[in-house]
């Protein structure tokens, strides 16, 4: 149903786009006015190549009353489509001719001359070129040898631009190709659970591998400052169908012919042929740009593509968005330094100002888009990203207000309008401004606790933008957002986001709580969410006694992964699938008065849930280890593989033995580097065969070399013989 909507939606964006242009919307008009503008009427130019002369000719009652005989006389039109040539008349001299009057003058005109008319061929001789420079004082009838070419060639110009928009939906209908795919996936994976024909093989040297190493969520970096994402192999497939469609519908199929009374000269045809091919496809770009660029995406949901795959494919139809408007641009000033009148002859016009403003902008915006500027100012990039979209919608705006294409323009208002709108719905059914806590924690770490709003639903993977307001923090912060994961609380009522202070507003929050010289401080914040995949894991659920859930988390990943352990704990307590015993054997010998005293039991699940989380030092343990001590006594075989370089004998302190003593049944490792993601995902598939298991779910979570080598890992341990199905949930929210 979302789906039919959406492409609804498209078709009814792209009919009004092509409802709305004026230039090549009446074929009768451009006609008739072409045919006259070889005529002097009065202004010592003739034709079209003269900008100055359409003030003098609209100024021409003559030219107009001809105009308008014109236009009610040529036999093959309906009443519908000559009063639109009426107005598309009168729009071209308000636009060229700078004269505004009403369609009645038109009307009014014809009425008067209609029964006075002369055929120029009756006092010029049409053969000479030079008896066209004698100026007319009266109402010219068209005469129909002459008329032909004029007709001919603005039917077939229509066509070329008609041909245009159909090969510029084309790439829009594409991306619906490609998200509906996506949803089929979706379909199978969450409800069905087909295995699919080279599945497997797909998803070791497609799905998941780098495009020709193991970086992807990592930038593979140049010199210094330099840095690029590479796509994966299918990102890559997905833009390759995509580029190729675009370079050749830029290209090819160009057939408008010579003679043409339009534009006689083969270059300047050619290059009136690319303006409007390549502006007509930038300018449909422009829904699919804005809608992967929003936070309220709705494909997001239907596809499964996460927000870091479609800020990819922002960033990629943007770039392909931009080389078009380049083309455009540059074909269309290439045309004005040739033409008779030279560049200053359109460059004194609104909608010339406002397109050069348009491209230079969205080429600042792609600059300043780079990592060089992202990952080390991020604040001042998000501004000037969001202030040079506001200019660039009004500079589009005021380039096609006459020319039509308003429909592209609409759509591009609407999708920024409605991701507005959607955002502050969020806000408001979270409460608005909220009070929260504050707490800091050794290594930087930042917790905020606030209650959880009434119309929040939460389910893993869930995270939600804080904006943060305090008497003693920039008044800037309350319309800055940042995205941070839901961590489920002991206390149901509440809700909780850790993060690690670095630099712009964490670090202000940070020595907001120094400051203060408190434990935990009171701030306010705005939530807005909840975002993410809401379907989880359904199949898998489905098949809970035949599939192994691992979770691998790296640092600050830990809060990513374990809403998803703290889920599955959940359901599998509704299902009863629990086996409770005690800590030892000798405990069921106890008696009834040891068993008072006797220490919580351990539920152990019909289905293994594990944990490895990796940190670089110990004391950073504790702002989580309340959460650990719940997974370890729920079941979950918890390990911290800890790679800092002190030992655990370097901890050694009341607080941290008592630490220690909580976290028992937590297995601490200490290595002098990284988990092994290789032999620990060879260990988990083994023992997954072992048990006769038919899925294994991985959860990943942590900085972006440590989703990549988790990545790799699991490519290099895909057994393509092996009925094992390996499902990867990845969490990773990237710019």
């Amino acid at each position: 149903m979302k789906l039919g909507i959406c492409f609804l939606w498209i078709f009814l964006v792209q009919l009004q786009a092509s409802l709305a242009v004026t230039i090549i919307d009446s074929q009768l008009a451009s006609a008739c006015t072409y045919y006259f503008n070889k005529f002097d009427w009065g202004c010592d130019n003739t034709g079209t190549g003269h900008m100055a002369g359409w003030p003098c000719r609209c100024a021409s009652d003559y030219y107009l009353a001809s105009v308008a005989n014109c236009v009610e006389d040529v036999p093959g039109f309906s009443n519908h489509q000559r009063k639109h040539a009426l107005k598309h008349v009168k729009s071209r001299c308000l636009l060229k001719g700078e004269r505004n009057f009403p369609v009645s003058l038109l009307k009014e005109l014809y009425d008067e001359t209609k029964d006075n008319l002369v055929d120029p061929h009756e006092f010029l001789n049409m053969t000479d070129p030079t008896e066209l420079n004698v100026p007319v004082n009266q109402t010219l009838y068209y005469n129909d040898a002459d008329f032909a070419i004029y007709l001919r060639t603005f039917v077939q110009f229509t066509d070329h631009v008609l041909l245009t928009q159909w090969l510029s939906w084309g790439l829009n209908y594409y991306w619906c190709f490609i998200i509906f795919l996506g949803l089929l996936n979706q379909i199978n994976r969450h409800f069905i659970g087909l295995s699919l024909p080279m599945g497997t093989f797909f998803q070791k040297y497609v799905q998941l591998p780098g495009l020709f190493s193991n970086k992807f969520r990592e930038p593979v970096r140049f010199w210094k400052y330099l840095s690029v994402h590479l796509p994966t192999r299918l990102q890559l497939l997905i833009l390759i169908p995509f580029i190729i469609y675009t370079v050749l519908a830029t290209a090819l199929h160009y057939e408008v012919e010579l003679p043409n009374v339009y534009i006689n000269e083969s270059y300047f045809l050619t290059l009136d042929l690319i303006g409007y091919r390549s502006g007509i496809m930038s300018f449909a770009l422009l829904p699919t740009v804005y809608f992967f660029g929003i936070r309220n995406n709705p494909f997001a949901l239907i596809s499964g593509f996460s927000f870091a795959d479609f800020n990819f494919f922002h960033k990629t139809t943007a770039i392909v968005m931009t080389i078009e408007a380049l083309i455009h641009s540059a074909v269309w000033t290439a045309y004005a330094i040739n033409s008779d009148g030279g560049y200053m002859s359109l460059a004194y016009q609104l909608y010339w100002k406002v397109g050069i403003l348009g491209t230079v902008v969205i080429f600042i915006i792609l600059f300043q888009s780079s990592s060089v500027f992202r990952e080390r100012a991020y604040e001042t990039f998000l501004f000037i990203h969001k202030a040079l979209n506001m200019v660039f919608i009004a500079s589009m705006w005021h380039h096609c207000i006459d020319f039509g294409w308003m429909g592209w323009i609409y759509s591009m208002i609407a999708i920024w309008g409605f991701d507005r709108v959607m955002r502050l719905v969020r806000i408001i059914f979270a409460g608005g401004y909220r009070k929260a806590t504050l707490r800091l924690y050794r290594g930087d770490i930042l917790r905020l606790t606030i209650q959880r709003p009434r119309f929040f639903p939460f389910f893993p993977g869930a995270y939600g933008f804080l904006y943060f307001y305090h008497e003693d923090l920039p008044s800037y912060c309350l319309w800055q957002s940042h995205p941070f994961t839901v961590v489920p609380s002991k206390d149901k009522k509440q809700i909780t986001f850790y993060f690690r202070a670095r630099d712009g507003i964490t670090s202000d929050l940070k020595q907001l709580v120094l400051k203060s010289a408190q434990v935990e401080i009171p701030i306010r914040v705005a939530l807005e969410g909840p975002y993410g995949n809401i379907l989880g894991l359904k199949k898998q659920l489905k098949d809970e006694k035949t599939t192994q859930f691992v979770a691998l988390a790296g640092g600050m990943g830990i809060c990513s992964v374990f809403p998803h352990l703290n889920h599955l704990i959940s359901i599998y307590k509704q299902k009863g699938l629990v086996q409770v015993s005690t800590e030892d054997s000798s405990d069921s010998q106890a008696s009834n008065d040891d068993k008072n005293s006797e220490k919580p039991k351990k539920e152990e699940y019909y289905m293994p849930l594990k944990l490895y989380w990796t940190v670089d030092d110990l004391a950073k343990v504790y702002w989580f280890a309340d959460q650990l001590e719940w997974l370890a006594a729920h079941g979950v075989e918890v390990k911290v593989w800890h790679t800092g370089s002190k030992s655990m004998d370097d901890y050694e302190n009341a607080e941290f033995d008592s630490l220690m003593e909580s976290l028992k049944n937590v297995d601490f490792v200490q290595a002098t580097s990284r988990l092994c993601l290789k032999s620990t995902l060879d260990e988990e598939i083994k023992q997954a065969k072992e048990l006769d298991m038919r899925n294994l779910s991985l959860f990943v979570c942590g900085p972006p070399s440590f989703n990549d080598d988790a990545r790799a890992a699991l490519c290099n341990s895909i057994d393509l013989k092996s009925s094992l199905n390996i499902s990867l949930e990845e969490e990773f929210f990237g710019w």
